[in-house]
């Protein structure tokens, strides 16, 4: 059968004359992740939604990005979808009454289809498929039974591998809390749980050992600067951008990155330095500790560098202390709207930072640093676990659809 043969497509729309004030929830492209899990975001207002907010979804619909096809965002509508709407980003299949809706999302989401849709899919930078086009593939459909019987045996093995990966990435988060509580516990209150503690008359600093002092980020950092208005070119033996997409994960993302004719010499970025996100609501506040040996990397304006010329471990300790602060550096030190948020240069230079002397701030970041390899190699390996759990539920959609694995 094509695709268009399965139901209807794009059939429900918002209307033109929809009241301002209806609120629904908003599935964008970004909303759906590559194993079909959706996050609904917080409810909206017709008149503060996107423009793109318009088709309309229900129990039982499946929905396919017809953008960034490569990203795979296609997931079930299996929950009673009442005012929630998609972007236009999707094409909404409808499955008629002879077609399993939990089969036409296995399909849907199976290598087989998926790229014939990438195939189909024209761009590069930002492939994307027109809904005709997409009507148009070609796909391969059982009897409505054999449907019901194999979306009933991937329900079953489905829901016991997601079970698998849900106790992982448990395991993952408490992981991750006792690596931020372990840091935040040694940057404000020493190695030693037994020195004298005083008040440090900063609420949301607390208590601090009585031999610390109090310090402003321009009293410790004689460079801070935010990066330069690149000048874009596909040439790799330019300058490298750094962004905030490319350091947002953590670690400096070298598939990421870009080239520029040119780039002040105030947005250079040196070895040892501190880089913090400084724009857009839910990146701002990220920060990394620069550690590769490049010297090519410039900043872009969205990167704050902070330096310290007379010794880079105030940067470091500087990271390990705003690494467990971006809730903080948010409320604190960013102004604008949601998605124009940036970071106030001024707040971060008369910002208050615990701070023991250098002898003892080596020790820190000494004891951090082993501490953090640790975590990180629990990490990976839960990682690890987590996505070898994924490619097995990936590859058992594929061989159940595709008739390659019997079912029992």
């Amino acid at each position: 059968m094509r695709i268009k043969d399965i139901g209807n497509i794009n059939a429900r729309v918002l209307r033109e004359d929809t009241p301002q004030d209806y609120t629904f929830q908003y599935i964008d492209i970004s909303s759906v992740s590559s194993d079909g899990q959706i996050s609904l975001s917080e409810p909206m207002r017709y008149d503060e939604s996107p423009s793109r907010a318009r088709r309309i979804v229900k129990k039982d619909d499946v929905i396919v990005s017809t953008v960034r096809t490569y990203l795979r965002a296609i997931a079930g509508i299996d929950w009673d979808a009442k005012d929630t709407i998609a972007s236009t980003g999707f094409a909404v299949i409808s499955p008629d009454k002879k077609k399993d809706p939990a089969y036409v999302k296995y399909l849907m989401s199976s290598d087989a289809v998926v790229d014939e849709i990438c195939k189909e899919s024209t761009g590069v930078s930002y492939p994307a498929i027109s809904s005709s086009r997409l009507s148009a593939i070609q796909i391969p459909v059982v009897s409505l039974k054999e449907q019901k019987t194999i979306s009933a045996y991937l329900d079953k093995q489905i829901n016991s591998i997601n079970e698998r990966i849900w106790l992982r990435e448990r395991e993952l988060q408490t992981l991750i809390k006792l690596k931020q509580s372990e840091i935040n516990s040694v940057v404000t209150r020493s190695l030693d749980s037994t020195v004298p503690m005083k008040d440090s008359g900063i609420p949301w600093i607390g208590q601090i050992p009585e031999s610390w002092e109090l310090k402003r980020v321009k009293d410790l950092c004689d460079f801070v600067s935010r990066g330069c208005t690149p000048d874009y070119v596909d040439d790799e033996s330019a300058y490298m951008v750094m962004n905030q997409a490319t350091f947002s994960k953590g670690y400096v993302d070298y598939s990421g990155v870009r080239y520029s004719s040119y780039c002040k010499k105030e947005a250079k970025i040196n070895k040892g330095d501190l880089l913090i996100a400084s724009t857009g609501g839910g990146v701002l506040g990220k920060v990394l500790l620069f550690t590769e040996d490049c010297e090519q990397f410039y900043a872009d304006t969205h990167v704050t560098i902070v330096r310290s010329s007379s010794t880079p471990i105030i940067a470091k300790f500087l990271y390990y202390y705003f690494s467990t602060r971006f809730e903080m550096i948010n409320a604190l030190m960013a102004k604008g709207s949601t998605n124009q948020t940036e970071l106030q240069r001024d707040e971060l230079l008369s910002h208050f930072v615990p701070a023991p002397d250098i002898k003892e701030m080596e020790a820190i970041c000494e004891h951090l640093d082993d501490r953090m390899t640790h975590f990180s190699s629990l990490i990976a390996n839960i990682n690890a676990q987590i996505d070898k759990l994924k490619l097995l539920k990936k590859a058992l959609i594929n061989e159940v659809i595709t008739g390659q694995r019997p079912i029992v």
